[in-house]
């Protein structure tokens, strides 16, 4: 945890640019509609929507042929966004409370890379209707009105879970922020015992209240980047769909950028008790009772008792490169040589 990490605070009245961002994008869902005063939009669109990505998950049945390459894969991934979308719909009812807004600026940088996966995903969309369009152009009614009802629910899918990185991404790194902001303080200001475990405390309720809202959609968007990755390897090196580079790329980046967020903050909780002994805040005894209490309220993230760190991300990089590179190897060889 470095100082360059460390910025001031704005007031509480204050709104910074990526919580502005992060409204004015979900508004692009339309996922905000559910709280319209107008009971026809607030019931009338979220069940059109509804009706568009579920229909649109029955293509392969009606159509085979639709997707050039992973139609499964493809429904899966409309499916589950199917369910993210009405779960965005249920955070939505109680925005004031679910958005877990802490008011808390950014570093430029990190806002920036945030938003550059948001505008790739946008892009990736467009990419992939120009694909389907090019790919279904006889001029019949019937196909082209699938072409628009398909295109219209990837929009739904890209710009939700491209909106939703998005606010998890700004929403991990202002958790970071405030710890190590806090952190440095206790240096300056060095409180009693009481009024750390009263800081602490209020720390803690944070993690609880944003891991208990947004659990669900961090580990969705995890495990939709990770076995995507190698499907679209396999897809571009043996299948040979050169169109799935584009793919392969972003995903790979906004991965690793993902991976970079949760490690920030679970990295900035883990610096709480050396940071301590560094400093000599407080006398020995009185850090091991900190140590022992802060163990069962961490401030960082876990996914149902794993908690990812870069010694964890070293680890599993190991092991997938030891499982992946063989495999690889195997369906080259088979290609070659079959």
């Amino acid at each position: 945890m470095s100082d360059d990490t460390i910025i001031k605070i704005p007031s509480q009245n204050t709104t910074p640019s990526c919580e502005r961002n992060i409204n004015i994008m979900y508004s692009m869902t339309l996922v905000s509609s559910v709280n319209s005063k107008y009971a026809v939009v607030r019931w009338c669109v979220p069940i059109l929507i509804n009706a568009i990505m579920l229909s649109s998950t029955f293509s392969l049945l009606f159509y085979p042929e639709y997707y050039p390459t992973q139609g499964v894969v493809w429904t899966f991934d409309l499916s589950i966004g199917f369910i993210a979308y009405n779960y965005l719909l249920y955070l939505f009812t109680q925005w004031e409370t679910s958005s877990c807004f802490e008011h808390v600026a950014l570093k430029k940088y990190v806002d920036v890379i945030s938003l550059t996966f948001f505008v790739l995903y946008m892009i990736y969309w467009l990419y992939f209707t120009i694909i389907q369009f090019s790919n279904h152009n006889a001029p019949s009614i019937l196909i082209q009105f699938g072409n628009l009802l398909m295109s219209a629910s990837w929009y739904f899918f890209f710009s939700t879970i491209s909106v939703t990185y998005y606010f998890i991404c700004v929403k991990l790194s202002q958790r970071a922020t405030s710890i190590c902001t806090w952190l440095h303080g206790l240096r300056d200001l060095k409180p009693s015992v009481e009024d750390f475990y009263s800081q602490y405390n209020e720390h803690y309720k944070q993690t609880i209240k944003l891991s208990g809202y947004w659990n669900l959609l961090i580990l969705i968007g995890l495990l939709l980047q990770t076995c995507h990755i190698p499907i679209d390897l396999i897809s571009v090196v043996y299948n040979k769909y050169y169109f799935d580079i584009f793919g392969l790329i972003v995903k790979t980046l906004s991965l690793l950028w993902y991976f970079l967020r949760i490690c920030d903050l679970n990295e900035s909780e883990d610096a709480l008790i050396s940071y301590l002994y560094e400093h000599r805040i407080y006398s020995f005894d009185i850090i091991n009772d900190i140590k022992i209490y802060t163990a069962y309220r961490p401030l960082g993230l876990d996914f149902y008792g794993i908690k990812l760190n870069k010694s964890f991300l070293i680890k599993l990089l190991l092991v997938g490169v030891n499982l992946l590179l063989p495999t690889l190897y195997a369906l080259v060889s088979s290609k070659i040589f079959g």
